[in-house]
């Protein structure tokens, strides 16, 4: 499933507020609008259970797998599309998203540059 700037847009954002830490710096709290993945699937149409595995992958080729109960959690992982107001874009000015996990107080299971999600049952 491709994952469009605009979709989660259409799909109705809503505000978060999540912790971000760099290496070796506090922890400091900001402000993100998004979805829910569990809601973007679910406008997708993309089935999701318990059992699923969610691969997000970036555009840099990174990834990240979570079990299906993780990425179905509405109050965990949160696909953003602004921080603090602004939109998240490229050098080029191209609009991306970002998969938070919310409840991560060290973002390391974050995915920037988030470009698609393979779900597999």
């Amino acid at each position: 499933m491709k994952i469009k700037t605009e979709d989660v847009c259409r799909a109705g954002l809503t505000t978060v507020c999540a912790s971000f830490k760099k290496s070796r710096q506090a922890p400091e709290n900001r402000q993100y609008a998004g979805i829910p993945f569990k809601r973007l699937a679910e406008y997708a149409g993309q089935p999701l259970s318990e059992e699923s595995v969610c691969v997000f992958k970036a555009l840099d080729g990174f990834s990240i797998a979570l079990v299906g109960e993780e990425a179905m959690d509405t109050e965990q992982c949160f696909i953003a599309v602004s921080e603090g107001g602004e939109a998240l874009t490229l050098e080029d000015g191209r609009p991306y998203c970002m998969m938070l996990m919310l409840k991560d107080t060290t973002s390391q299971r974050w995915c920037r540059y988030l470009d698609e999600v393979a779900v597999r049952e």
